[in-house]
């Protein structure tokens, strides 16, 4: 992992203490950045013989150390050297996109306090039934359970630090200018949320994403001032981006576990060689759960692994994997660099992760012989929330 955060302090407790203001102006336009252009070659192209070392995606900010999505998030994993922070976008009732994971705002915010009444009939507080405003009177909070209790009990204290919701706007804004004032090129890994269940109630993720992108110079991949991906779990957003809006930055496709009831579609069938071949038609990779990779170690105490990484390699396509936690480790891995280590030895090309500070080894000595691969399929996650919490 790179260097040192130096001056980490100092940076977010300015960021806590100066409100971000709202973009509302397209900014003037920036002569061409070539440094931008190349470093986002070199994420999503790469040799075999010439790999280079796995990228570092902060899952939803600095997410192990500060709440998810928060500026506080944010610039902790700007400072940890980072190459790409997520934004998971939703949109508001006057169509705003802001930063969260959920289209609720039950389990990472004090709205039943604030806003008792704004509940629909399911008892579910729904972003898009507040206005930006309304937002701002909120606390933005470590997530919690549907029970109440803190998802992740040694992070960040539920219930303390004031800090707010952000639009996308504001957190393009802070990279951006962090980026200027630290020389970096920390990239944007956007992910468009729940864009059918929008598209019911009469709202358009994606136009309102790409809108904000525009005014700041980041859909034109020939010209960025950052770095930018796009993820979905629906391919068909995927596709749209592609035919309506003729973008050529790269896309990503999310694959869920049909359990999680994350769409109609069967995912099960993007993990075969065959589905892979379908996938390079319209995206540039894949993100993968790590437990559709990872198997757990077999009766020698060495990790198994699926085929998928290799089908997708085989099709030509980026493999990135989500999401990596130290204190959520899956069954057999030791350590979270032990783990690390494991699913780069087989081929993956990036990481979500909510630990972007953590070191990860430069050589590997996991493997006494190359890993081996388990043919069957993949068991279904006994432990997910109701809620799908841990969904990318």
């Amino acid at each position: 992992m790179k260097g040192n955060c130096k001056g980490l302090v100092i940076l977010v407790g300015w960021l806590l203490l100066t409100p971000v203001a709202v973009a509302q102006a397209t900014m003037e336009e920036n002569p061409p950045s070539s440094e931008a252009e190349i470093a986002q070659e070199d994420v999503m192209i790469a040799t075999e013989s010439e790999r280079p070392a796995p990228i570092v995606i902060a899952h939803r900010g600095a997410s192990g150390y500060a709440p998810e999505h928060s500026v506080a998030a944010l610039a902790m994993a700007h400072a940890m050297n980072v190459d790409f922070i997520e934004q998971d976008v939703v949109l508001t009732r006057d169509h705003v996109p802001v930063v969260l994971h959920d289209i609720v705002l039950d389990h990472i915010s004090n709205v039943q306090k604030v806003f008792p009444d704004k509940k629909r009939p399911d008892d579910r507080y729904y972003v898009l039934d507040f206005t930006f405003a309304e937002l701002q009177q909120l606390d933005l909070t470590e997530r919690r359970t549907a029970a109440g209790e803190q998802r992740y009990p040694t992070r960040f204290p539920a219930g303390r630090g004031k800090l707010k919701i952000m639009s996308l706007a504001q957190q393009i804004e802070l990279i951006l200018g962090l980026n200027q004032t630290r020389g970096t090129q920390t990239g944007l890994y956007i992910e468009l949320k729940n864009v059918r269940w929008h598209k019911q109630q009469g709202y358009d993720v994606i136009k309102q994403t790409l809108q904000v992108l525009g005014q700041y110079g980041l859909t034109d991949a020939t010209n960025l001032p950052a770095p930018v991906i796009l993820q979905c779990f629906d391919p068909e957003v995927l596709r749209r981006i592609k035919r309506e809006f003729l973008l050529e930055l790269p896309l990503i496709q999310l694959i869920a576990d049909n359990s999680w009831n994350e769409s109609d579609i069967d995912y099960q069938t993007m993990l075969s060689a065959a589905g892979m071949e379908t996938l390079r038609n319209y995206a540039d990779g894949v993100g993968l759960w790590v437990d559709q990779v990872y198997l757990g170690l077999d009766e020698q105490g060495q990790p198994q692994f699926s085929k998928v990484v290799d089908y997708a390699k085989a099709a030509g396509l980026t493999v990135h994997v989500y999401t990596l936690r130290a204190d959520e480790l899956p069954a057999g891995a030791e350590s979270y660099e032990q783990l690390w280590q494991w699913l780069t030895d087989i081929g993956v090309d990036g990481f979500f992760t909510d630990f972007p500070d953590r070191p990860a080894p430069r050589v590997s000595d996991t493997f006494d012989s190359p890993p081996s691969h388990d043919h069957s399929n993949q068991e279904e996650d006994q432990s997910l929330q109701s809620d799908n919490d841990d969904i990318d």
